[in-house]
C-alpha cells in the first residue's frame, strides 16, 4: 500500500460542488445532534438541509485486516505513524484554523514546506505552531519528517512509577492517548519521562511510538537500516541485529500499519494488536442549523479510499519486506535512496516505493554504495544513483589474484558479497569452488589484494 499522503489531498471543504458527485435526492433524510449519537432527532427534506447548511465535517474510519480477519476501526480506535511525531511537514498551502471545524476563524496562513510543532490533536484535526501563529489543520495536509524521534502514546491506561520495575511505587495514572517524550531508555523495557510535574518510569510494552511503524531507522554514526520490530527498548533490523532505541535517530514508517487502542465498535481485534490498513472510509457529515433543532448532522455522502495498486515492475517497502532480501545499501543521508536485491535489482528515492532495474532481470546480486557516490550491483557500478550501470570488475585481474592467493586454478568465480570499508576500500567475497575468499581494491583502481 503507497503512504497514507494519498489520503483526501484533493479534499476542499469550502468546494464540494467540484469534488462530490450530485447526490440523490430523496423524500426524507434523518439528521443528528451529532455523529455519535445513535438515534436520529428528527427528519426533513435534503433541500430543506442543504438550505441551512453552515459547513461540512469529515468523520474517517479505518478498514483493516489482522490475522486473516477483517474489521473497522473508528478513526480514535486506532494509532498510527502520524499521531506519534513532534515535528511536520506541511504538503500545501495552509490555512491554521482556531477550533476543530471547518468554518473557525483563520489564525494565520501557512506555506508548503513550512515546517510547524505538534501540539496535539482531536480525531482528524492537529494542532500545530508557527511562529506565525497556532492553530488547527487537518491530518492529511501534515507529514511527518524523517529525523523526528518522536512522542509515545499509551495504547492502555499505564502507571507512572518511581523506578523502573513493576513493584515500584505508582505516583500517578497516565490516561490512554497522553503524549509522552521519552527521556531516557532502560534495558530493561522501561522508559523514564516527565508528566505533569513528576517523573518517573513507564513500561514501553504499554506504549506505541514511532519506532512500531518503522520501516526504516536511522541509527547513529551508521545510516539508515530495515527495521523489523521493536522489542522494548530495542528496535530489531531485518538482519537480526538489536539496536538500542538511543541509538536511533530519526524514522521513516510503515504507513499502512495501525496499533489498536480501542475497541468500542465491537471489533474481533484485540487491543495493541498490529493491523494492516487496507481502506479509509470517509463519511462527509453537513452541518446545518434548523428552527426548532439548531445544529444538526446529516450523511452527505461516504466514500472509501483505496491505495493505488503498485505497477508490475514496482514494490511498495512494505511488499519488499515481505519478500527474502538478499542485500540492500541506503546512501547515508537523511533522504532515503538505494538499492535492494530481492529477486532483482530494485531502486529508491524514497524508501517508500521501490522500482526494478530491468537490466538485472530477476538475479539476486550483493549491492552496495560508496561514499563517493557510487553504486555498486555485482559487478557493475552507477555514477547517476542507478539510472546507468557499466561493467566495473576486471575478470582477468580478478581471476589472477585468486590463483595467485589459492595456488591453483579456481573452480569458479561466484560474487557473494560486497561491502564499503571504513577506509572508503570495496570488499568483495567470492565462492571460488572450494572456499570463500575475501579481496580488498579501492574504487578507481582493478588491482585486488
Amino acid at each position: 500500500m503507497r503512504c497514507l499522503k494519498w489520503i483526501l489531498t484533493s479534499l476542499a471543504l469550502g468546494a464540494p460542488q467540484t469534488l462530490f458527485a450530485a447526490p440523490s435526492w430523496v423524500a426524507a433524510t434523518s439528521f443528528y445532534r451529532s455523529p455519535e449519537a445513535l438515534f436520529p432527532s428528527g427528519q426533513t427534506g435534503k433541500a430543506a438541509l442543504e438550505k441551512a447548511l453552515v459547513r461540512q465535517e469529515q468523520e474517517l474510519f479505518f478498514q483493516v485486516k489482522w490475522n486473516g480477519k477483517e474489521s473497522r476501526l473508528a478513526f480514535d480506535e486506532g494509532i498510527i505513524d502520524l499521531f506519534c511525531i513532534r515535528t511536520a511537514r506541511l504538503k500545501e498551502n495552509t490555512v491554521l484554523l482556531s477550533e476543530p471545524r471547518s468554518d473557525a476563524k483563520n489564525t494565520a496562513t501557512l506555506s508548503l514546506g513550512d515546517d510547524v510543532k505538534i501540539l496535539e490533536r482531536s480525531r482528524n484535526w492537529m494542532k500545530v505552531q508557527h511562529a506565525k501563529g497556532s492553530g488547527w489543520v487537518l491530518w492529511n495536509r501534515i507529514e511527518a519528517k524523517n529525523d523526528d524521534h518522536g512522542l509515545y502514546l499509551p495504547v492502555i491506561e499505564t502507571f507512572l512509577r518511581k523506578s523502573p520495575s513493576h513493584q515500584a511505587a505508582v505516583l500517578t495514572t497516565i490516561l490512554r492517548g497522553t503524549r509522552l517524550q521519552a527521556l531516557s531508555y532502560e534495558p530493561s523495557g522501561w522508559m523514564r519521562v516527565q508528566h505533569g510535574n513528576q517523573t518517573g518510569y513507564v513500561d514501553l510494552q504499554h506504549l506505541a511510538g514511532r519506532a512500531d511503524f518503522a520501516a526504516w531507522a536511522w541509527e547513529r554514526g551508521k545510516g539508515w537500516f530495515l527495521s523489523s520490530h521493536r522489542e522494548g527498548a530495542f528496535l530489531h533490523s531485518v538482519d537480526q541485529r538489536k539496536v538500542p532505541l538511543s541509538d536511533i535517530l530519526g524514522f521513516a514508517p510503515t504507513e499502512n500499519r495501525l496499533i489498536v487502542s480501542r475497541n468500542e465498535t465491537g471489533s474481533p481485534i484485540p487491543l495493541r494488536a498490529r493491523a494492516e490498513i487496507s481502506n479509509i472510509n470517509l463519511t462527509l457529515w453537513g452541518v446545518s442549523r434548523l428552527n426548532d433543532h439548531g445544529e444538526v448532522w446529516w450523511k452527505k455522502d461516504l466514500f472509501m479510499l483505496s491505495a493505488q495498486a503498485p505497477q508490475t515492475e514496482t514494490l511498495t517497502t512494505e511488499q519488499l519486506l515481505k519478500r527474502e532480501i538478499f542485500s540492500y545499501a541506503i546512501e547515508d543521508k537523511k533522504q532515503i535512496r538505494g538499492l535492494a536485491s530481492s529477486q532483482g535489482i530494485w531502486k529508491t528515492d524514497d524508501g517508500r516505493v521501490w522500482r526494478k532495474i530491468s537490466i538485472f532481470g530477476d538475479q539476486d546480486l550483493p549491492v552496495a554504495i560508496h561514499p563517493k557516490g557510487t553504486w555498486l550491483v555485482g559487478t557493475y557500478r552507477s555514477s547517476d544513483q542507478g539510472n546507468n550501470f557499466e561493467n566495473s570488475i576486471r575478470w582477468d585481474e580478478l581471476a589472477r589474484t585468486v590463483e595467485r592467493k589459492l595456488n591453483q586454478v579456481p573452480k569458479r568465480l561466484t560474487l557473494k558479497k560486497l561491502e564499503i570499508l571504513p577506509s572508503s576500500e570495496v570488499e568483495i567475497q567470492l565462492d571460488t569452488g572450494s572456499r570463500s575468499l575475501s579481496l580488498r581494491s579501492r574504487l578507481d583502481e582493478s588491482a585486488w589484494y
